[in-house]
């Protein structure tokens, strides 16, 4: 069964994991080591909202050297948080010897 919608590979990443090598495009699915995560319950109404807040929510959690960009997502009575750096994210997955170019979706585990 595919609940994904999409026939192409999933792939796990994290930190200790071997070289890879792609021959076609494939969606990742990032492993907490990649991201900081946050559940709050706030009395906001929209997404761009919480995206606007979503720094300030983070402070002294976070390297402040990074660059850091912001998931939100509304839940039942709180929101999801989740904040992540692209840019090293892409690093290690050249490291890993991915081809950016084959990686179509990202998702968070």
């Amino acid at each position: 069964m595919n609940f994904t919608g999409t026939t192409k590979a999933l792939l796990l990443v994290y930190k200790d994991m071997p070289e890879q090598t792609l021959d076609e495009s494939v969606n990742i699915v990032l492993t907490p080591q990649f991201y900081t995560l946050k559940r709050e319950v706030l009395p906001l109404q929209y997404a761009y909202q919480a995206k606007r807040i979503a720094p300030s929510l983070f402070e002294g959690l976070l390297e402040d050297a990074s660059n850091y960009a912001y998931f939100v997502q509304k839940e039942k009575d709180a929101w999801l948080f989740i904040a992540y750096d692209l840019e090293k994210i892409q690093d290690f997955l050249v490291e890993k010897g991915f081809d950016l170019t084959l990686v179509s979706k990202m998702f968070f585990a």
